[in-house]
């Protein structure tokens, strides 16, 4: 009896052993293969196309890039599809026509757009300002198998003093398609944006060497276009989204080693 007793314990533990060690060499789990791949929208619409860029009056160029996930789960190819065409379409129509909010699709917001440039042209038909673009350019900022972040950068004129540059930062979980908060990056965001905005003034030294603070019409914030890069958090602030037009947008990434305390995500 003890004799069985104790070869039963000899193969408990053989058995655990053996286990332990298949769990320690198990393979991990592959990383999702997600391809990044750019669609396009181009259209011409005016009287003047032709003629040199001094000459023109009423010529609208439209050339849109942006991105479209393949691979990953299908979450993620909806949510990347979804964000990318808010975008665009908000691009193109940023007023409050009826035709704007109509515009769920880029040829529709495409649509919308030259049916705006028709009517400027029939008010001011000699207008200088007849010259009416919009462009896009998609970036893929990381791609590991874990998480996408993409960035679309836009810039469209449509009369008016200046162009509007615009973009739009996002990372999406590659497995489950969620895109990123940054209540899902960070235990603390008071603390995030202490760092962020020393990191801005670090960047725009000049401008605070002039005079320039943030106050209650320019108050400093985290922005609304942000996302994982392999170092760190890439900041993407707006013209306008905490400075006035003249400032610029402003680009930079707080490495990993300076959030470590305050990270809620695997690096």
């Amino acid at each position: 009896m003890q004799y069985m007793k104790n070869l039963s314990f000899i193969l408990a533990g053989i058995f655990l052993l053996a286990l332990v060690f298949s769990c320690k060499n198990e393979p991990k789990t592959p990383a999702t293969t997600v391809v990044v791949n750019p669609l396009r929208y181009e259209k011409t619409h005016g009287t003047d196309c032709e003629k040199p860029d001094s000459l023109r009056n009423n010529c609208l160029k439209i050339n849109l890039v942006w991105p479209d996930a393949t691979g990953g789960s299908d979450a993620l190819r909806k949510n990347v599809a979804a964000w990318a065409n808010t975008y665009i379409t908000g691009m193109l129509t940023p007023g409050s026509t009826d035709s704007a909010a109509a515009a769920t699709t880029v040829e529709a917001a495409a649509q919308a757009f030259i049916e705006e440039h028709k009517t400027f042209s029939i008010e001011a038909p000699d207008s200088p300002l007849g010259q009416w673009v919009a462009e896009s350019k998609d970036t893929t900022l990381l791609n590991d198998g874990k998480y996408l972040t993409l960035e679309i950068a836009g810039y469209t004129f449509s009369g008016g003093a200046h162009g509007s540059p615009t973009a739009a930062v996002a990372t999406f979980e590659t497995g489950t398609g969620k895109q990123i908060g940054w209540d899902d990056l960070v235990t603390d965001k008071t603390a995030l944006k202490t760092r962020a905005e020393k990191k801005y003034r670090e960047i725009k030294d000049n401008i605070f060497k002039d005079g320039f603070e943030f106050d209650d019409t320019f108050r400093f914030d985290l922005p609304a276009n942000f996302g994982l890069v392999q170092d760190g958090i890439y900041f993407h602030y707006l013209h306008y989204e905490v400075g006035p037009y003249a400032i610029g947008n402003t680009t930079f990434v707080l490495p990993f080693s300076e959030l470590d305390e305050i990270l809620k995500i695997g690096k």
